[in-house]
């Protein structure tokens, strides 16, 4: 379970960093978004890995672990591809902390127990 609640806990708290830190540091930003993308997808490889896994709150079976690993491959595919296409926005800082929460909160989402 620890396994699945990393990239989670992770991106939640990767967002909130990549909000706080000011416009004007905006490589910074980009390097960091990148970099939170790259661990998201590396522990998205993690999930696939491991075995089946089931609580009485999450359930991980085949098709989850490999929407998982899908989530985060394009999780990094649109960060780094968004790098140049938002070169001339303001609102680099909102786009990049919302795609790590959306990744992260993804991955969280497809283990969901169905009952």
């Amino acid at each position: 379970m620890k396994t699945l609640l990393n990239p989670v806990v992770f991106s939640i708290l990767a967002g909130m960093v990549i909000l706080a830190i000011p416009k004007k540091f905006r490589k910074l930003i980009e390097s960091f978004s990148l970099l939170s993308a790259a661990y998201i997808f590396i522990s998205s490889i993690k999930i696939f890995f491991t075995g089946a896994f089931s609580s009485s709150l999450l359930h991980l079976d085949n098709l989850s672990k490999l929407m998982a690993l899908s989530i985060g491959f394009f999780g990094v595919l649109i960060t780094f591809y968004s790098l140049g296409f938002l070169r001339g926005s303001n609102k680099f800082r909102l786009f990049y902390g919302s795609i790590i929460w959306i990744t992260g909160l993804s991955i969280l989402t497809v283990s969901d127990r169905k009952s």
